[in-house]
C-alpha cells in the first residue's frame, strides 16, 4: 500500500484527509510521553527491578494520508485512531508487538559502544561510519541501535578474534609439544 507521510506543516492537508473522521488527528498527540518497560535487572541488593524509559509518541508515530490512520514506523503497521483517538495510539505503543520491537532496538550495541567499553562518546565529531552520533548515557542500561554496516563490522571483528584464538591455541599446543620431544 502506497502512502505519504504528512508533516505538521501540511496541517491543512491533514484536516482535508480527516474530514469525515470522529477523532481528527491532533499534532499535540505526538508530544505525549509513554513509559515502556525495557528490561528486568537486579539492583545492588539483588532485587529484581524493571528498567523503563520514556518515549515521545513522535519517535514512532507519523500521520499518513489516509483518513483516521497513522503509521508506527517501528512496527511498520497502521493504527486506526479515528474511533478512540490518541488512546488507541498509546494502546498500540504499549502492546506486546511494539514493546518487543522497542526492547530489540534498545539491546543493540554499536561498534563504537563496544570499543569504548560502554563509555559515553565524547562530544567531538565522530569520524566513524556509525549511525550513532549522540552521547551514550552509561547509567541507563540502554544500548543504541546500530545500522547494518556496523553489524557486519561487529561480526567480522568477532570472527577474526575467534580465528586468532584458535591459531594461538594450536601454536601453544605445538610449542609445548616441541618442549617435551
Amino acid at each position: 500500500m502506497s502512502y505519504n507521510i504528512l508533516s505538521e506543516a501540511s496541517d491543512v492537508r491533514v484536516r482535508e484527509v480527516d474530514a469525515g473522521i470522529k477523532n481528527k488527528f491532533v499534532w499535540g498527540w505526538l508530544g505525549r510521553e509513554i513509559d515502556i518497560a525495557i528490561a528486568n535487572v537486579k539492583d545492588e541488593n539483588e532485587n529484581l527491578v524493571t528498567r523503563s524509559r520514556k518515549f515521545k509518541l513522535s519517535e514512532f508515530i507519523q500521520k499518513v494520508d489516509f483518513p483516521g490512520k497513522a503509521i508506527c514506523t517501528l512496527c511498520d503497521s497502521f493504527i486506526s485512531y479515528g474511533g478512540r483517538g490518541v488512546a488507541l495510539i498509546i494502546e498500540h505503543c504499549k502492546g506486546k508487538k511494539h514493546v518487543e520491537k522497542v526492547k530489540a532496538k534498545a539491546t543493540n550495541y554499536s561498534l563504537d559502544y563496544l570499543l569504548t567499553n560502554g563509555q559515553a562518546k565524547s562530544s567531538a565529531p565522530s569520524t566513524s561510519s556509525s549511525s550513532v552520533s549522540q552521547n551514550i548515557p552509561t547509567d541507563t542500561g540502554f544500548k543504541p541501535m546500530i545500522n547494518m554496516m556496523d553489524r557486519v563490522s561487529n561480526s567480522e571483528v568477532r570472527l577474526n578474534l575467534f580465528q586468532t584464538i584458535i591459531i594461538m591455541k594450536k601454536n601453544l599446543v605445538i610449542g609445548i609439544g616441541s618442549v617435551f620431544n
